[in-house]
């Protein structure tokens, strides 16, 4: 499928009135990056846009770049519960202290807080149910194959077998 100019031009422009966002704030917000003046030529359609100005686009509104191309996403497949290697985090939380990826630390602190929740603390493994991966994702802005990749990444994820 071929993308249409005008098509982008939408979906662009729909992604910063979806977020209720101004051209000048966008241009705040990405400290500079994305200029108002670019970004309103981007979604008229009078300016060619390079795949790595669309990248930054995509990456600022957190949406897919395959998205904003063709205006939908291939469906990864992503398990419906995640089994977790509890020694393992507590090896990496250890070892990396304060040096630990801001999204890590978060699904980090997430299942500490399933830990207690579930009354479950001699465990070495956990099981994250995808409510919980729901909560995941709201809490880190990340999509369940991203946490997917990142449990995986950080050798975190216990595979079945």
């Amino acid at each position: 499928m071929q993308a249409h100019k005008n098509d982008i031009a939408q979906r662009l422009r729909h992604m910063r009135k979806n977020r209720n966002l101004t051209l000048a704030q966008v241009e705040k917000l990405s400290l500079g990056k994305l200029k108002a003046i670019s970004l309103g030529s981007y979604e008229r359609g009078d300016r060619a846009l390079s795949l790595g100005k669309l990248e930054e686009i995509a990456q600022f509104y957190q949406t897919p770049v395959e998205f904003l191309i063709t205006g939908q996403t291939t469906q990864h497949q992503v398990p419906s519960v995640f089994m977790i290697d509890i020694r393992q985090l507590r090896t990496l939380i250890s070892r990396q202290n304060h040096n630990l990826n801001p999204a890590l630390g978060l699904v980090s602190t997430f299942i500490s807080g399933l830990i207690k929740a579930r009354g479950d603390f001699n465990g070495e493994v956990l099981t994250l149910r995808k409510t919980d991966q729901f909560v995941l994702s709201l809490a880190t802005g990340c999509s369940d194959y991203e946490i997917l990749a990142l449990l995986k990444d950080a050798k975190l994820l216990i595979e079945a077998k």
